[in-house]
């Protein structure tokens, strides 16, 4: 009763499995029960409740319109948009903070464009499912390059890994958010890591093209796309990530230049519309408390450690510990710096967790500590959850949960000060690439 190759007797092996497929089934029921406890007991807002609870509507909405040449973006068609949204016209109402409306650049249509096609009760779910592969298959993608960089496991075993890391992926809190809401943020990231394993795999011209693609939400993937086409222009035969990122946002931009004339003004002024009571910088802002200069000094104090760490390792490979490190620290600086606070968008906070994870214990009482976090990051709040819904099933009352409720959204709010340092300790750890740049070696890289 031997199992092959380790000698752990096959029942245990057995019952193993099935302890932990028992468990992943409970925490998953928890983190289903907790979301209806936190929909059902957040206290009343003034906003209406809409029609069609997801955040795609309004991409949906305004890129179907963009393909019959209409404008998106004028005041008229945000009218009719909350018309169907909530049922009533709520242009500048003040019960409303941020009223729905089309925010994305006309060429979002083409990313949309296998689903503007389909009625939206349907339309909603397949971008649901796609959100949930996209999150689940990027990071289960970053951790391949990882691992492949830090020599961790065999090609062979590196299956059941990137099964944790997706399932993993799938119960972080802001996940669940954003496929609650049908967030848009998931397909830019994963666009952002794919064009990163592109890039990898010497595969620039695919790579720049995702760039292009990741720009539906310029706010997000802005740092990530600057710091790889920065990493572009130091080899010769990086280029075409750089012209095919320029050919491809053209194209993009020629398309919604012909659907929508003078896209790019309106594009703007609702982009102003929309971020007009929202601070600059998200965790600057917040640490600053309200003081306008200490969170630019904040915010530029961590660009600049971030295009160090780039300007450092500009001539290494982009599958190399190195650029991975610096790359997911890009992820996480973007979402700092970043003028909006939604909660789905820190599942940019996965690449940095699985880059953690994968560095393991490290050199030093911080390392140690770091690494533990990104497990505990996606740990502590599943099994608060199943706390939570196991409570319930015993007959506990729901306003004595409360406190235990609320417990993980604030700790996934605090999660990037806790990742920042411990990434930026890893990027500077790093030798110094043993290649130096040299007017030689631009003329003939190698």
């Amino acid at each position: 009763m031997s199992g092959a190759g380790n000698g752990v007797p096959r029942t245990t092996r057995w019952l193993a499995a099935l302890a932990v497929a028992l468990t992943i089934v409970a925490l998953v029921a928890g983190y289903v029960a907790l979301w209806g406890e936190v929909l059902r007991y957040s206290p009343p807002t003034p906003a209406p409740l809409p029609a069609y609870a997801s955040d795609a509507f309004m991409p949906w909405y305004g890129a179907r319109a963009v393909m019959v040449g209409q404008n998106p973006y004028t005041i008229a068609f945000q009218g009719a948009l909350q018309q169907v949204y909530y049922g009533a016209d709520y242009t500048g109402a003040p019960a409303v903070e941020s009223p729905a409306g089309f925010y994305y650049p006309a060429f979002v249509a083409l990313s949309l464009l296998p689903v503007l096609w389909l009625p939206f009760g349907m339309a909603r779910w397949v971008i649901a499912a796609g959100l949930g592969m996209a999150l689940a298959g990027g990071t289960a993608l970053w951790l391949a390059l990882s691992a492949a960089a830090a020599s961790r496991w065999p090609r062979r075993q590196r299956w059941w890994p990137s099964l944790a890391a997706a399932g993993g992926a799938l119960l972080f809190a802001p996940s669940i958010s954003l496929l609650l809401l049908q967030q848009l943020s998931g397909l830019v990231f994963f666009e952002l890591v794919l064009a990163h394993w592109a890039a990898a795999r010497h595969r620039f011209a695919v790579a720049g093209v995702l760039l292009a693609l990741a720009a539906i939400k310029p706010q997000l993937a802005m740092i990530p796309m600057a710091e790889l086409l920065f990493w572009a222009l130091w080899r010769r035969e990086r280029w075409p990530l750089l012209g095919s990122c320029a050919a491809a946002l053209l194209a993009q931009c020629a398309f919604a230049a012909w659907r929508v004339p003078g896209w790019m003004g309106g594009f703007l002024a609702a982009a102003g519309r929309r971020h007009a009571t929202i601070p600059e910088f998200w965790l600057p802002g917040m640490l600053a408390g309200g003081n306008a200069v200490l969170g630019w000094l904040l915010a530029g104090t961590l660009l600049g450690l971030l295009a160090f760490c780039w300007w450092r390792f500009r001539l290494e490979e982009a599958g190399s510990r190195a650029v991975l490190h610096a790359a997911a620290l890009g992820f996480a600086v973007s979402l700092v710096v970043v003028p909006d606070v939604a909660h789905y968008n820190r599942v940019l906070l996965l690449p940095a967790l699985v880059t953690l994870a994968v560095e393991g214990r490290g050199r030093s009482p911080l390392h140690r500590a770091t690494a533990r976090l990104a497990g505990l990051a996606v740990g502590t709040p599943v099994v608060l959850i199943g706390v939570v819904a196991w409570l319930r099933w015993l007959g506990f009352g729901a306003p004595y949960l409360r406190p235990l409720v609320f417990i993980a959204d604030p700790a996934q709010v605090i999660l990037p000060v806790l990742v920042l340092p411990a990434l930026l300790t890893r990027c500077f750890e790093r030798p110094l690439p043993a290649v130096r740049l040299s007017p030689a070696l631009l003329e003939h890289p190698r």
